[in-house]
């Protein structure tokens, strides 16, 4: 097993918009040292390593260079459709891997991925942050405590005004191509992750619905929805509903519902609240600031171990999304790849 001695080594590949304003300041946060660059331009990387103050870092043109860099672990957050690369590459290469949700745009990519750090024994984690937002930590704080007793079923929202308000000229989420999809694999992987964290359970069956629809008569690429909704049923028999879209003009909006044996838990924007049956409305404590997912890695990085959200979770919440997008495209109920 490959680990780091002293402060963890970090290189980045992908200097768009949820690495400058994401990645960069909670890694340094976390005591990462940054010091190498690579991204789809030059200038794009160059920028990155000085807004992160780190001027005497190496820059790549070539992202391949960053393999051979002197670095202990690359954090990924490239286009989706090159995290399967660039990950195995890396992890080939003896590098511990961070790759930014979604992990691969498919199954056999993510599987791929997960052998090549099998082989090189090194740590792969999936960037998957939304479980790591403090109202989520308390919502799962109040379900570990038995507050509603078993789940019977959820609800689930994620949605924002869309990519443009938040990455700017950054044309590639809605490529299908290189994005893999629309609304559903770009905010509803945050939903799938993070409902799978909260109830301990994977999804086993999913309808969904997409607008703009997926025709037969189209493949994937030629289509980018801006709005999904799934239906599914876990393992253990939980059901529930799963919206993610990129229309919702009032801003970036999370809401879980969670509905259980003795009450319901509610988490709104910011807030959440216990709704015990034949009682009143409880506001719950939401701590001020919680662990990163960056932290996560760069602690596993040192200890060698990955933690959850790991490689394996990354290849779990695809598996939802690939199969909802088959169920998009057929009309019928569709089963999660295991």
């Amino acid at each position: 097993m490959v680990t780091a001695a002293g402060p963890v080594r970090v290189g980045v590949l992908g200097c768009g918009a949820i690495a400058r304003r994401e990645h960069l300041p909670l890694l340094c946060a976390a005591g990462a040292r940054l010091t190498a660059f690579a991204s789809g331009t030059r200038a794009s990387a160059e920028a990155a390593s000085a807004e992160a103050g780190a001027p005497s870092t190496a820059v790549y043109d070539d992202w391949r260079d960053l393999a051979g860099a002197e670095v202990d672990a690359v954090v990924i957050a490239s286009p989706n459709a090159l995290h399967a690369e660039q990950a195995a590459v890396m992890a080939q290469a003896g590098k511990h891997v961070l790759v930014e949700k979604p992990f691969t745009v498919t199954v056999a990519e993510a599987d791929e991925v997960l052998r090549a750090a099998a082989r090189s024994g090194v740590v792969v984690m999936t960037a998957h942050n939304a479980r790591f937002a403090p109202p989520v930590v308390a919502l799962r704080s109040a379900l570990v405590s038995g507050s509603i007793g078993r789940v019977t079923s959820v609800r689930a929202t994620c949605a924002h005004p869309g990519v443009q308000a938040y990455a700017g000229k950054e044309t590639w989420f809605t490529d299908v191509a290189r994005s893999g999809g629309g609304a559903l694999i770009n905010l509803g992987m945050h939903l799938v992750d993070t409902l799978r964290w909260l109830l301990d359970d994977d999804v086993a069956t999913v309808a969904a619905m997409l607008s703009p629809a997926l025709s037969p008569a189209l493949s994937p690429a030629q289509e980018c929805e801006l709005d999904a909704l799934l239906l599914f049923e876990t393992e253990s028999g939980v059901t529930g509903s799963l919206h993610a879209g990129w229309r919702a003009p009032q801003g970036r909006h999370l809401s879980l519902w969670l509905q259980g044996e003795t009450g319901t838990l509610a988490l709104d924007g910011t807030d959440v609240c216990l709704l015990p049956y034949g009682g009143a409305p409880q506001p719950l404590p939401v701590p001020r600031e919680a662990p990163t997912v960056q932290a996560a890695f760069l602690q596993a990085v040192s200890t060698g171990v990955a933690t959850s959200p790991d490689g394996a979770d990354g290849r779990a919440a695809v598996a939802v999304v690939q199969a909802a997008y088959e169920a998009a495209r057929s009309g019928r109920r569709t089963h999660v790849e295991r």
